[in-house]
């Protein structure tokens, strides 16, 4: 299990990777910002796991993670556009 989840983590980083090279080739995002994202997304995700693994909280399921997004990303994006 410990090898399957390694290469899903592997595949995903390279995914995010390979998309952030047209994005700054197109001028979408700055070049920096585009190959930089997946490692700064990687290291707060790191980040995060740490911090669970040091408080020892359990993790909230998948369910009810995913169900709290919709509640909170639209409150999230009109933070960002009134600053």
């Amino acid at each position: 299990m410990s090898f399957a989840v390694s290469i899903a983590v592997a595949v995903i980083y390279y995914v995010f990777l390979l998309a952030g090279e047209p994005l700054g080739k197109q001028g979408t995002l700055p070049p920096f910002i585009a190959m930089w994202a997946a490692n700064v997304f990687f290291c707060v995700l790191t980040a995060f796991l740490f911090w669970k693994a040091a408080t020892e909280r359990p993790f909230t399921s998948l369910g009810r993670l995913i169900a709290r997004i919709p509640r909170r990303l639209p409150k999230a994006l009109l933070g960002l556009r009134r600053s």
